[in-house]
């Protein structure tokens, strides 16, 4: 199951950020959906990266309704298109849309790397020279990796190379405000479930277990009444290592590994609800409220600039969220009922309908 969001989403599920150059095989597919409903738009063909993952269901979901509006392709990423500039010809197109392409500029500590730095300015300025239009798609403040003494640096370059695209799209409609174009997170597709993994009343955390995630402050808050289950990878031991001193003597179960769409459908849909606890500056939308939204589960969650927007703007029925960990943890034990997400609303603000309006202001603003 990958992360929605983490991408994420944080983007929801539990497998490693979305690599970038993972459409290396897929370089040169094009979609066979022929255009269904392009609103309008006069484009012809829009050039993706990344293009397919089969660890990212955002990806897919997103991609699939832009086929329906151009007809689509993969857009080689950085490292591929200097390998072999002739990839791109391939891509030749009206609009390139880029996720996560601020992370190429990071080298493995997550420091900024002034090689990688100069790389991806030249790939931009490559990308003009096979689209018309550029968009950026702007899932995070600055990457979740980051080391935290360049964040200031990392942001300040982030918003230089904003400059280069003709519009940036976000997921929260809190950043409207700044320039960005708002488009809707994609929910995700519903995986059939049968009998339940694991027994009993529990909350549910997924996706990958790391330091930005929260989840230690979480559990060091946390009831031993309450039952917990944390499901994902684990990439840092140590984190997890932490995590699990932490909960010596509560009702913590850890799931460490690839886990199944099917058994992420299980456990999120027998859970109590899904917590989000992470509130760092870095995350614009985490796509764990989109995967729970999908299966009508509560939320609860520390208050965000994007949960803010999403109550006032949207009111999608079962979003439960709290100012600080500490006060979340004790909402957890306190939780008698809590009201679901309604199936309309959520439809509404976030169905296919409402992300392919969101898409076609985006490449309307670009043409």
């Amino acid at each position: 199951m990958q992360e929605p969001g983490d991408l994420g989403p944080e983007g929801s599920s539990c497998c490693e950020k979305v690599q970038h150059e993972s459409n290396d095989a897929a370089a040169a597919q094009e979609s066979r959906l022929p255009p269904s409903d392009s609103h309008g738009l006069d484009i012809m063909k829009i050039s993706i990266n990344p293009f397919a993952s089969s660890e990212n269901e955002y990806i897919s979901r997103t991609n699939e309704i832009l086929a329906g509006m151009a007809s689509t392709c993969a857009l080689p990423g950085v490292k591929r298109a200097f390998m072999n500039p002739l990839s791109l010809c391939a891509a030749k197109c009206d609009i390139a849309i880029l996720h996560w392409v601020e992370n190429t500029m990071l080298d493995g500590r997550g420091r900024i790397s002034r090689l990688r730095t100069i790389r991806l300015y030249f790939y931009i300025r490559l990308l003009r020279l096979i689209s018309k239009r550029l968009i950026m798609v702007r899932h995070n403040n600055y990457p979740h990796d980051s080391d935290h003494e360049q964040i200031p640096r990392i942001k300040h370059l982030m918003k230089s190379y904003e400059k280069y695209f003709d519009v940036v799209v976000t997921h929260s409609g809190h950043n409207a405000d700044s320039g960005y174009i708002y488009v809707p997170h994609p929910l995700y597709t519903k995986a059939a479930t049968s009998g339940r993994l694991i027994d009993g009343d529990y909350f549910f955390i997924l996706g990958r277990i790391l330091p930005y995630k929260a989840i230690d402050k979480l559990i060091a808050h946390l009831s031993p009444d309450v039952h917990l289950v944390v499901a994902g990878k684990a990439p840092d031991p140590t984190y997890l290592a932490k995590c699990k001193e932490l909960a010596e003597g509560k009702q913590v179960t850890f799931i460490t590994g690839y886990l199944p769409d099917s058994d992420a459908a299980n456990l999120v849909t027998h859970a109590r609800g899904m917590v989000v606890p992470n509130s760092d500056e870095d995350m614009v939308v985490s796509g764990n409220y989109f995967f729970s939204f999908s299966y009508g589960v509560p939320i609860f969650t520390v208050q965000t600039p994007f949960t803010n927007w999403l109550m006032e703007s949207k009111d999608p029925g079962g979003l439960h969220q709290y100012p600080c960990i500490s006060s979340l943890a004790r909402s957890l034990f306190d939780a008698r009922t809590a009201n679901n997400p309604d199936p309309e609303k959520i439809e509404e603000a976030f169905g296919n309908s409402a992300v392919a309006r969101g898409w076609a202001r985006a490449l309307a603003a670009a043409e």
